[in-house]
């Protein structure tokens, strides 16, 4: 099975570059994550650092909560206090998710430090930021979540033809 897994904060959105700091009003429905979301094939599930409850707030906000069931949202409450990038966090997710060996995951995250766990893991990933990734542990690199998802969308796309 393929799971396109989504870190929650600066990876499903973006802060306004002078915002101080994190309030829930700087998010608004986002319809062409919707969109993307829903045709993008196969599970979505959010993994944030985060609690579960702040994973779903900030979907409900962006108007994409249907997207990720609560049995879907996975955060530090959910893993007693373990965070990303320790490797504890992503096998207790995988636990949790009931993921298998031979499932293939995209994980869309902005910390290059978790995508570097997630690939010694196997994971495909994706970094979602302004600046371009130093590493080699990351498979692809967007500025946004709507443009790797339009990417991700096209190839699928092609691939059915």
């Amino acid at each position: 099975m393929l799971y396109w897994v989504f870190d929650v904060d600066h990876t499903l959105y973006q802060l306004p570059k002078d915002a101080p700091f994190f309030s829930y009003s700087f998010l608004s429905p986002d319809p062409q994550l919707k969109y993307l979301l829903s045709v993008i094939p196969c599970k979505k599930l959010l993994f944030t650092n985060g609690t579960k409850d702040h994973g779903i707030m900030t979907v409900k906000k962006l108007n994409v909560k249907e997207k990720f069931p609560d049995n879907c949202v996975v955060g530090r409450d959910t893993l007693n206090g373990i965070l990303k990038p320790d490797i504890n966090a992503f096998e207790e997710f995988i636990r949790l998710m009931k993921i298998n060996s031979n499932d293939k995951i995209v994980f869309f995250e902005d910390s290059p430090e978790n995508l570097v766990t997630a690939k010694s893991l196997g994971w495909i990933t994706v970094l979602i930021g302004r600046r371009k990734p130093m590493i080699n542990d990351i498979d692809f690199w967007f500025t946004d979540i709507n443009q790797a998802l339009n990417y991700f969308n096209n190839c699928i796309s092609k691939n059915k033809h």
